[in-house]
């Protein structure tokens, strides 16, 4: 059994329909302008690169907020190790000799 595919206009003419082609696009509801088209895509994309550069600096933002709970967190732990340094530095010098 071999199957080829068909096309839509020689389907039509297998069934006995033939083929009307728009002759005039405007009578058409789906007709769009050349004009209309290119705000369409104007408006399409530029929602896009906006959407997507929200998301750049979304995950930016994130990224810098990680960092600086990282660095607030070794910020915290050099400050106990100084104190602990402090603590020591000044029980030596209180003892007596």
């Amino acid at each position: 059994m071999c199957r080829e595919e068909v096309s839509q206009k020689r389907l039509n003419s297998i069934r006995g329909i033939s083929n009307h082609d728009r002759l005039d696009e405007e009578l058409y509801q789906d007709h769009e302008t050349e004009e209309a088209k290119k705000a369409r895509f104007t408006a399409h994309f530029t929602k896009r690169c906006v959407g997507h550069r929200r998301q750049e600096v979304t995950s930016s933002y994130r990224a810098v907020q990680k960092r600086l709970v990282r660095e607030a967190k070794e910020l915290e732990k050099l400050e106990k190790t100084l104190a602990k340094v402090a603590l020591r530095s000044s029980m030596q010098a209180c003892k007596p000799v």
